[in-house]
């Protein structure tokens, strides 16, 4: 795996920010910056030398300021950007009510 700087943010605006000290764009010149969620691949594909970000950017702390709730209710389901498939696959709720998500 190649060497890479590891960030954690606290919050979406310091996310944005750390991102943006790097210079982050789209253009190949520029170095790459990946976030880091939930179950993600991200490092297993570093290791195989899939993805070579040069700064990774830890965003599981935004889970507790409501980006990985779970709300089930009558108007449907809504799923945070940082639920974990396997949350959401043991919720009982969803279990009954949209068996084919928690499978």
């Amino acid at each position: 795996m190649r060497r890479f700087t590891y960030q954690r943010a606290q919050g979406p605006a310091e996310a944005v920010q750390m991102a943006a000290s790097h210079g982050a764009t789209n253009s190949p010149s520029v170095p790459s910056i990946e976030y880091l969620a939930g179950g993600t691949t991200l490092l297993d594909l570093m290791k195989l030398d899939v993805r070579r970000p040069d700064t990774v950017i830890d965003i599981n702390p935004l889970a507790a300021a409501g980006y990985g709730r779970i709300e089930l209710n009558q108007h449907g389901l809504r799923l945070g950007a940082l639920v974990r498939m396997a949350d959401a696959a043991d919720h009982s709720g969803i279990k009954s009510a949209y068996p084919v998500v928690a499978q």
